[in-house]
């Protein structure tokens, strides 16, 4: 039995030594010459003396087997009815390209639950990283858009990079995410470009959110609100004058130009949009384009007096549709 217990584990198929061959496998016999049965438990059999979902908390420390490696990150056999899965952002605090960079099927690892939702286990394999509780999230309702805060690169992705946080007041550290859009006002290629793991920046709150437990950051200063500017005498432009403007920021979606407008000293600052701008191709960010400073000519699209919004084009009357 044993001999062709072990012959039957060598052509097993590779589904098997993934997906947990120790739970779902029986293999008996009935003495020398006897041939082997094998069966898959049934899943009430297997759930029987197994950890339920509803009994986790939050940041429970687990014991756990390496059950199945994806792109996107790991599946985990913690001894629950269900396997866990570990994001490949909340694997280590090193960059990493794939998962299996660090693991394999079978290893044993450590874990943390970070949360149990809708059937769903989510786990992370770095201490002191679960996601953010509502009481850590509240410390970061309050900071103002202009508030720098103190960070550290934990991680670059493609889309962006997870840096490690403290809410004002708080030496407990939460895994946030800067989006690559707002790494700089540049256009970057990708986050590497700019940063490296374990450096030191300075964020700024962009958006908290308490139904899924994170925050969005931006490394960029905050846009300047229009709303204050009186654009009253912008109204008086018709949509075929050029103006003469400056390229005073870029926002990744368009670029914000100062102009000044015809027969008067009035300056104002108006949006021109990505989808508003001369271009051959598609063009993902505005500093495709411009950079700060350049000169440019414009045409008034759009003016909301009551906002105080200026809508700028610089295509030609003749080529729009």
């Amino acid at each position: 039995v044993a001999l062709a217990g072990l012959a039957l584990w060598a052509v097993r198929p590779a589904f098997f030594s993934v997906v947990q061959p120790w739970r779902l496998l029986a293999v008996s016999g009935q003495g020398r010459g006897s041939g082997c049965v094998v069966r898959r438990y049934s899943a009430e059999e297997q759930d029987v003396g197994r950890i339920r979902f509803e009994d986790l908390e939050e940041g429970q420390e687990l014991d756990g087997i390496v059950a199945g490696i994806q792109s996107y990150g790991a599946f985990i056999d913690v001894g629950a009815n269900k396997e866990g899965m570990v994001p490949i952002s909340a694997i280590s605090t090193s960059a990493i390209r794939h998962p299996s960079d660090v693991l394999k099927p079978g290893s044993a690892v450590k874990v943390w639950v970070t949360s149990v939702e809708d059937g769903k286990l989510t786990l992370t394999m770095i201490k002191d990283r679960q996601a953010a509780s509502k009481a850590t999230l509240e410390g970061f309702l309050d900071v103002g858009e202009k508030e720098w805060l103190h960070a550290t690169v934990e991680g670059i992705l493609d889309f962006g990079i997870k840096v490690g946080v403290c809410a004002p007041g708080s030496t407990t550290p939460i895994l946030a995410m800067v989006h690559v859009s707002q790494i700089q006002e540049a256009f970057i290629d990708h986050p590497s470009q700019v940063v490296k793991v374990g450096q030191a920046i300075r964020v700024r709150v962009v958006e908290v959110d308490m139904n899924k437990g994170r925050v969005s950051l931006s490394m960029r200063e905050p846009i300047k609100k229009a709303s204050a500017q009186d654009v009253s005498a912008a109204a008086r432009c018709k949509p075929t004058d050029w103006l003469d403007g400056r390229v005073v920021k870029n926002l990744g979606f368009g670029a914000l130009i100062a102009l000044t407008l015809p027969g008067s000293d009035t300056t104002v600052e108006g949006l021109l949009h990505i989808s508003n701008m001369k271009k051959e191709g598609f063009v993902a960010n505005a500093g495709q384009l411009f950079k700060n400073g350049d000169e440019v000519q414009v045409r008034i699209v759009g003016v909301d007096t009551k906002g105080g919004r200026v809508s700028l084009s610089n295509v030609p009357l003749d080529d729009t549709r």
